[in-house]
């Protein structure tokens, strides 16, 4: 249990990751139903890999592996970032070598759960550039692997652009509220700590919980 605790959010966030690859799977496997085209589910390409990448990013931050070039403060998002954008482009390789007559359709699909996945963390400005990078990419992939540049690509391109204006304003009002949320409940915080009461809840193991007033520590 104390595991768990622990590593709450990393075992949320790499479960999410593949939960992500299923939708993925299922995403590619809906396009080639709709354009009459064949797909082969391959469990070492949708999903062995994927969970190498997300599992190391996992241990990566439980075990700190950047501390000796960043700082602790920016450890985890960093090492974060780092498995996040390694699984991406993983992600955007997968979905650009899908058929032609889809791919563009099946990297919009892994960029819009991208832009979803990072809500609230990278702001405006961030969204805009991670589009941007994502784009660039993207495009690289196009002329390395030497794919045609279809209708669904032109698509694609226009919902870069667009997309990556809308949910950055989306993610900067989830920012602003998060800080006014933080902001509020330090407030009360600060209030519960300074009432002239005691004040303090214990869990059926008899420990104190957080939130205890300040007044209940001359008791201990």
């Amino acid at each position: 249990m104390s595991f768990f605790k622990e590593n709450k959010l990393n075992i949320i966030n790499s479960t999410a990751g593949m939960i992500a690859w299923v939708f993925i799977s299922l995403s590619n496997f809906c396009f080639s139903v709709i354009f009459e085209t064949d797909f082969t589910f391959s469990p070492i390409k949708f999903l062995l890999i994927p969970f190498i990448i997300l599992f190391s990013g996992f241990l990566a931050i439980k075990y700190k592996i950047f501390k000796k070039i960043i700082s602790e403060k920016k450890l985890k998002m960093f090492t974060h970032i780092v498995f996040t954008s390694i699984n991406g482009l993983y992600g955007t390789y997968v979905c650009i070598t899908q058929p032609e007559s889809y791919n563009g359709f099946s990297v919009l699909f892994t960029y819009t759960i991208g832009l979803v996945y990072w809500n609230g963390v990278l702001g405006f400005k961030g969204t805009i550039l991670n589009s941007i990078l994502f784009f660039l990419v993207f495009y690289v992939f196009m002329k390395i692997l030497n794919i045609n540049f279809g209708k669904d690509e032109m698509i694609l391109i226009y919902f870069f652009g667009f997309s990556g204006l809308i949910f950055g304003f989306l993610n900067e009002n989830t920012i602003i509220k998060n800080k006014n949320l933080a902001k509020r409940n330090e407030s009360i915080k600060g209030l519960l700590e300074n009432l002239g009461q005691g004040f303090m809840i214990i869990d059926k193991k008899g420990i104190i919980q957080k939130g205890a007033t300040q007044i209940t520590r001359v008791f201990f």
